[in-house]
């Protein structure tokens, strides 16, 4: 694990535990530049291994498989409905409650029809948010009553 940041190298602890399996240095490679786990890496450890306990698979005794896209689908699943995290892209302006929604994906359509820059969703703490300014979906209502 060798010049790598911290919160990476905290990933791969859980995977090693999660999967109870030991890597070798090409395949450490491999996790490491897998987009999953620097998503993976903006989360809490206990989060992760309990997203990570559901996700995987057993493929022997006490041995277990986890894909890493299978491992972040997991922590958005045990996030979503919580209120707490949001779906945001760094050049809009409002945040979401789901990545599907609809508004989210005309405002990428719309700014790569102008030429400008999109970016991809992130998932991050409502109150952040909150802190660059960007306000409530007009469209999928983050957080209001009877959206969940």
């Amino acid at each position: 694990m060798r010049d790598r940041p911290e919160r990476l190298k905290s990933v791969l602890r859980d995977y090693l535990e999660l999967t109870n399996s030991v890597l070798s240095t090409e395949e450490e490679l491999k996790f490491f530049d897998h987009e999953a786990v620097r998503r993976l890496s903006m989360h809490e450890s206990p989060i992760r291994m309990r997203a990570g306990e559901k996700a995987r698979k057993v493929v022997g005794k006490e041995k277990y498989e986890l894909l890493p896209s299978d491992w972040i689908d997991a922590v958005y699943e045990l996030s979503s409905g919580s209120g707490d995290r949001v779906w945001v892209t760094r050049g809009g302006f409002r945040f979401h409650e789901t990545r599907e929604c609809k508004a989210l994906a005309d405002g990428q359509s719309k700014a790569n029809s102008e030429g400008k820059d999109t970016y991809n969703p992130q998932y991050i703490k409502r109150d952040e948010a909150t802190r660059y300014g960007k306000k409530p979906c007009l469209v999928c209502k983050p957080n209001s009553k009877g959206n969940r």
